[in-house]
């Protein structure tokens, strides 16, 4: 645990980065405790996706505000409470404590968990891997207590726990339904007894899960029922529009090199990007291409070592490669997902390869059939040393990479220089860094390429704002006119776009923007009040008056709208100009904004305007 601590300590300093922002500090649907009845009704639309990672985050909020040392801190106690029950498992299966504590060690600080732990939006796995090892605990107990008590017994309350561990597992991440097929995967291999002697049972595998089969169907209840929900009632839009390089043979060429790169993040988890979309991984044409017969050989291995270890009753072994093989099934493409492959996929596989390398190294540490048994103990010991302090010391150094979007995105893009979404990331967090030149070559990068997804938009969305903010009109013009062709009622490029146009003088181009603003956001005062000042400047003071009226409906005291609207009738109706302009002057002084230097100009000049209006009345 103190080792996990230290390891994982350096992402508790970290911001918010990545998807964060989206789901926590711009979202009020989980905010404090009186959020929860609303997430479980499912009356919160942002929040129905994955309800108990909202429900986690309403209580963060309670506790915390939006400060993200505690939305951290609560990951990293989930992750310790996933450590300490993957260590219980371990010994229900028959590891001793040593090596028990060795592969839950594996498990606790593997670089590839920082993913998971140190992202705040990684609480979908920390969570659901918490609630999946306490469904895991729960079935084993009740195996247990069955096994020792007899056919008679009914071991309720670890059943219950199993039930509810698998809501809670299935309510944080979809992942959470393979819950089901690792039970009875357990349950064929013989269950406790199995295990215990770390020999196959004499009853057929049918009879086994047959006596279960009242556990089986209380976890199949809420895997069905998500499947179920996110499937056909809800389905979740992630699906990619077709098989990855256009092909079925390509597709499959294509899940065999992500497997690939599994093999070497479980391995040498050195090139650790967080952001695994192409060209980081490339799709392949062939089931020739390298990556891809790099991943064929090593699902082959794990079956192959799974059935030889099987057929030798090393159960613990061949159960722990059962239980990657069966859990990475979700991510593996089966039906298309738009995200190739992720580090923090890994986080329940990893449970099950710890469990065969620890078990492997039981064996090992038992052996006294070799003909060096003092030997081959001190390499067991060398091995796990050198292993334990490799890995602990590069996810100690991948948890600063959390810290702050740009060291994220700077670490994507220094082991993966081509890929196009780490570059965009960098870029952009550059920008809002204040740092335009250091940005500059990333976005014009992703620009230069023919990528044509999510990360080139927010690329000509945000260089597009930042060049309207540097005056840099015409680049800005084009960037934002081809963002909008995609996403024409984005309200950040609308409005961008329009003070271009305004700024360089195409009032009728502005205009234009401004009636479709208002067509996206009827109910903002701001949009109204531009919509207002392009109408009045094109010559239709009638508009403006409507729309300059509509937008104080909305907004009392918008300065600008009540200094326009005074300004309209100055001439017509000195006195509603003038009871205009004492609540402009009102709002002024009440307005926390420091630089008023320009409405108090204009105030000055519409009084002045309004003073002679009502001398040639008097006259």
């Amino acid at each position: 645990m103190a080792l996990t601590i230290l390891v994982m300590s350096p992402a508790l300093g970290g911001e918010w980065l990545g998807d964060d922002p989206f789901l926590i500090t711009e979202t009020a649907c989980n905010r404090g405790l009186e959020a929860i009845p609303s997430i479980v009704k499912q009356q919160a639309q942002r929040c129905n996706y994955r309800p108990l990672r909202h429900i986690s985050y309403a209580i963060d909020y309670a506790v915390w505000g939006l400060r993200p040392f505690g939305y951290h801190l609560s990951n990293l106690l989930l992750h310790l409470g996933a450590v300490a029950a993957t260590y219980l498992i371990y010994l229900r299966l028959g590891l001793v404590p040593l090596f028990a504590a060795i592969g839950a060690a594996v498990v606790a600080i593997h670089p590839v968990q920082v993913d998971a732990v140190g992202y705040i939006s990684g609480r979908r796995d920390v969570l659901m891997g918490f609630c999946y090892l306490i469904a895991v605990i729960g079935t084993i107990e009740a195996s247990r207590r069955r096994h020792d008590s007899g056919a008679q017994a009914t071991p309720g309350g670890w059943a219950a726990l199993a039930a509810v561990g698998a809501i809670g597992s299935v309510t944080s991440k979809e992942m959470g339904v393979t819950i089901v097929a690792i039970m009875a995967l357990f349950l064929a291999f013989g269950g406790h007894a199995a295990f215990r002697r770390d020999a196959k049972l004499a009853e057929p595998i049918w009879q086994r899960i047959r006596q279960f089969r009242w556990l089986l169907a209380l976890l199949a209840i809420p895997a069905g029922a998500m499947i179920v929900w996110r499937g056909l009632l809800r389905p979740v839009s992630t699906v990619a529009d077709s098989w990855f390089g256009g092909s079925l043979v390509s597709h499959a060429a294509t899940v065999l090199a992500v497997h690939a790169r599994y093999l070497e993040l479980v391995v040498f988890p050195w090139r650790l990007a967080g952001d695994y979309a192409p060209p980081v991984i490339e799709v392949a044409e062939s089931l020739l291409d390298p990556a891809a017969l790099m991943g064929a050989l090593w699902i082959s291995a794990l079956i192959t070592a799974m059935v030889f270890a099987y057929r030798k009753d090393w159960l613990k072994m061949s159960y722990g490669l059962a239980w990657y093989l069966v859990t990475m099934l979700p991510v593996s493409h089966i039906i298309p997902h738009h995200e190739l492959a992720a580090e923090h996929y890994l986080y329940i596989p990893l449970v099950g390869l710890a469990l065969s390398v620890a078990a492997l190294g039981q064996r090992a540490w038992n052996a006294r059939d070799v003909e060096h048994p003092r030997l081959l103990r001190r390499t067991v010991v060398l091995v796990v040393l050198v292993g334990l302090s490799l890995l602990g010391t590069r996810t100690f150094l991948r948890a600063f990479d959390y810290r702050s979007e740009i060291a994220h995105a700077t670490q994507t893009v220094r082991h993966f220089p081509t890929s196009v979404r780490g570059r965009a990331r960098l870029g952009i967090a550059l920008l809002n860094d204040d740092q335009f030149d250091a940005a500059r070559p990333h976005l014009e990068y992703v620009l230069g390429t023919s990528f044509q997804g999510s990360a080139r938009l927010d690329v000509l969305r945000e260089l597009g704002r930042a060049f309207v903010m540097r005056g840099e009109h015409a680049k800005a013009q084009r960037l934002l006119n081809e963002y909008l062709t995609v996403r024409p009622d984005d309200l950040e490029a609308l409005a961008n776009l329009s003070k271009v146009y305004f700024e360089t003088g195409e009032l009728a181009q502005a205009h234009r923007l401004n009636q479709r603003l208002v067509e996206v956001a009827p109910t903002s005062a701001e949009h109204r009040y531009k919509l207002a000042l392009t109408s009045w400047m094109l010559g239709d003071k009638l508009t403006a008056r409507a729309h300059a009226s509509r937008a104080l409906q909305v907004e009392p005291d918008h300065i600008d709208a009540l200094l326009l609207a005074a300004n309209l009738w100055v001439t017509e109706d000195p006195r509603k100009a003038g009871q205009l302009l004492r609540r402009a002057q009102d709002a002024l002084r009440q307005s926390p904004e420091p630089n008023h230097v320009q409405r108090n100009q204009l105030l000055r000049k519409l009084r002045e305007r309004l003073d002679y209006a009502q001398h040639e009345r008097s006259d």
